[in-house]
């Protein structure tokens, strides 16, 4: 029995049986398929993908709303007049005047409506607000979204114009003998009050 010895294991052959060319297959075998690297040879480098960023801790839908809000109302104007923490906001019964833009892109005819506010829903980008006036003795009510780019500005005309009001939703003023009239008149009647005292 011989060993023959290759670059990776030993193996058993029996000259009796084998011939060389036998031998010879068995160092093919048993030889090893890979090359070892030196250190002069320069190695490709090998492209690594950027690390994931870390998961988001808290409410994704929050941080989302105000990076919008940001990007709509940069001044916060808006989001401090319409907000509960601010002392400067409006309440149901304050006078606004809201213009805004007929048609977009073109930012040249611009409406007015002015009213009181008979409605506030506060939610986040989606926060809205109505609007009651009469017209011709007709009551109108418009919507308006706050963060609309459609609205150009918003203007508050009179703070109170209703007096003490103890609800948010003032839609009780639909109502013939609730009606308080247009706004002009209740504008007028503010100012004459005003003077007298």
């Amino acid at each position: 029995m011989l060993l023959i010895r290759t670059n990776c294991v030993y193996s058993n052959v029996f000259i009796s049986r084998f011939s060389k060319k036998d031998i010879r297959n068995t160092f093919f075998c048993f030889s090893r398929f890979y090359t070892l690297v030196s250190k002069k040879d320069k190695l490709k480098e090998i492209p690594i993908f950027q690390e994931l960023p870390p998961l988001f801790k808290g409410n994704a839908l929050e941080k989302v709303q105000q990076a919008q809000i940001q990007t709509l109302d940069p001044t916060h104007e808006r989001t401090l007049l319409f907000s509960k923490k601010s002392p400067y906001s409006v309440k149901p019964g304050d006078i606004l005047q809201v213009e805004t833009y007929n048609s977009l892109p073109n930012k040249t005819n611009v409406s007015t409506f002015s009213g009181y506010i008979i409605a506030i829903r506060r939610k986040g980008v989606d926060t809205s607000f109505r609007l009651r006036n009469q017209i011709m003795k007709t009551g109108v009510e418009i919507q308006f979204n706050l963060y609309s780019p459609t609205i150009k500005s918003i203007k508050v005309l009179l703070r109170g114009a209703l007096g003490r009001i103890r609800r948010a939703k003032l839609y009780y003023l639909r109502q013939p003998k609730h009606n308080p009239g247009p706004v002009e008149n209740i504008i007028k009647n503010k100012e004459k009050q005003s003077k007298s005292y």
